[in-house]
């Protein structure tokens, strides 16, 4: 089992302990020894990476299409099987507040899952957003494997109108 620890000096000194890869406990140290009350459970924050293609390459907002096709692959040891498909969200990187995009549907093949998400959410955002033309836009894809171990990635499209 691998663990990371950082120790924070404040008033007293705490120590955040990860168990594993994936979670997280903050425990008080007494006199040094830390096998004291577990004080609080931290969220799950660490996150697989994950391989993410995005097409079309280049989104034009005046083009009639309706979707954005999305391939996603993971480091040797993750299945792209093991996604779960409800968890899969898309956004764009940079913008906090913006609308999370959900797919349509999914599958996986060839060692890819692939998730087709709609274009309408992201061009209604990026049509109310005032940006100059071409411009870069990185979009970001987050979920979780069926065993709740979250991943993301990110992809650059360019977007012209």
């Amino acid at each position: 089992m691998k663990s990371i620890l950082i120790s924070l000096i404040t008033l007293g000194i705490l120590i955040i302990f990860a168990n594993d890869t994936y979670s997280a406990e903050l425990r008080q140290c007494n006199d040094g020894n830390c096998e004291g009350d577990l004080i609080y459970y931290l969220a799950q924050y660490v996150h697989i990476d994950a391989d993410i293609i995005v097409y079309p390459k280049i989104m034009n907002l005046k083009s009639d299409r309706r979707i954005i096709i999305t391939g996603i692959r993971f480091q040797e040891g993750y299945d792209p099987h093991d996604i779960d498909e409800e968890s899969l969200e898309l956004t764009i990187q940079s913008c906090i507040g913006c609308r999370i995009i959900f797919p349509d549907c999914g599958y996986p093949s060839q060692g890819r899952y692939i998730a087709i998400f709609p274009r309408q959410g992201l061009r209604n955002y990026i049509e109310t957003v005032d940006l100059e033309f071409p411009t870069k836009m990185q979009l970001k894809i987050t979920g979780e494997l069926k065993d709740g171990t979250p991943f993301e990635g990110l992809n650059t499209i360019w977007v012209v109108k």
